[in-house]
């Protein structure tokens, strides 16, 4: 748990073009780095990651039937990442307090998109699922950076998460600069009244989100 050893990184990914298959991915909190990092830090002496110094490059990242397992923030970072047929899964949920155990927010994804990349994280027939989690207690992302793009494409969602799907991370600027979208997701999870600068795409919107684009939208030199 983050609380006893902080952030455990499963993965750290920063290449041009990288891509998963069939892999399990879990940890706690900030499981997958999808980097890179942003180019300033929220906070003084704050996250600074593998390679904090290294010049910020973009990349492109697949993940084809893979487990992403954590509890806040498991897929952080600016890369431009599709996520394709994956069970994202949210564990645990609760958190010591003293003599109790008590529900704790949760965040599935917390990017960091560049300011003018196309893309960010693009979830595609992803099955968000919960592990031991109370109903209405998860987040499907929080922008870390105010730029932050995540869109869910045909997924299914579990009871765990929030009605209003999404968190703003109390960044006023955020309706006007990121984006944060659905097309067609089903389950519990999806019945919930979102919160307001949730955008519901239209099928002709969401038939630009093709692999291909997304693949093509990063250089291979980076």
């Amino acid at each position: 748990p983050g609380a006893e050893v902080g952030q455990a990184v499963a993965a750290y990914v920063d290449s041009a073009h990288a891509a998963f298959q069939n892999v399990r991915l879990l940890g706690n909190q900030d499981t997958l780095f999808c980097a890179p990092l942003p180019e300033k830090e929220r906070e003084k002496d704050g996250f600074l990651g593998p390679r904090g110094l290294a010049p910020r490059r973009p990349t492109a990242q697949y993940y084809q039937h893979c487990e992403i397992a954590g509890d806040i923030d498991f897929i952080f970072g600016g890369a431009a990442a599709w996520f394709e047929d994956c069970d994202i899964v949210s564990i645990d949920g609760l958190r010591d307090h003293g003599d109790k155990k008590e529900p704790a927010l949760g965040f599935c994804t917390a990017a960091s998109t560049p300011e003018g990349q196309e893309f960010g994280y693009v979830f595609m027939k992803c099955r968000f699922q919960g592990e031991g989690i109370p109903d209405g207690a998860i987040y499907l992302g929080r922008p870390w950076r105010e730029f932050a793009k995540t869109v869910l494409l045909h997924c299914e969602l579990g009871a765990h998460i929030r009605p209003e799907g999404w968190h703003d991370w109390n960044k006023p600027c955020f309706p006007a600069t990121g984006y944060y979208a659905e097309f067609a997701s089903t389950g519990a999870g999806s019945q919930g009244q979102r919160a307001a600068y949730v955008h519901r795409l239209t099928a002709e919107e969401a038939e630009k989100y093709t692999f291909e684009r997304f693949w093509g939208s990063i250089s291979p030199e980076g």
